[in-house]
């Protein structure tokens, strides 16, 4: 039985079926927790962060972002989004990474 749910078949109507999901509001907490508890650096791991719908408004709020997923057809939905904002993508199993770089925290 597989646990794991392809997000490749439905990558192009993704957001759409996600639109009342309130990204922008979650990413002003995930920033407020962030510097209450931390305050320093601004790296961040967006993991599964499909679409980029949480990577977004992260880096718009002075965040780099690396964006993981496992679905290809889901990132290449968030490139289109995300032209000249600070988040790159990695297309990875977040079970397995095998970072170089250090982050300040993951979401």
């Amino acid at each position: 039985m597989n646990l794991f749910y392809n997000y490749d078949s439905i990558s192009e109507i993704y957001d759409e079926l996600m639109q009342f999901i309130p990204y922008k509001g979650w990413a002003k907490y995930v920033n407020e927790l962030f510097f209450q508890h931390s305050g320093r650096g601004n790296r961040v791991l967006d993991l599964g962060g499909g679409t980029g719908n949480l990577s977004i408004p992260l880096s718009e709020m002075g965040f780099d972002v690396l964006l993981i997923d496992k679905s290809y057809k889901m990132l290449l939905e968030a490139q289109k989004k995300i032209l000249g904002r600070r988040v790159s993508v990695l297309c990875s199993d977040i079970r397995h990474l095998a970072l170089r770089d250090t982050y300040d925290f993951a979401v």
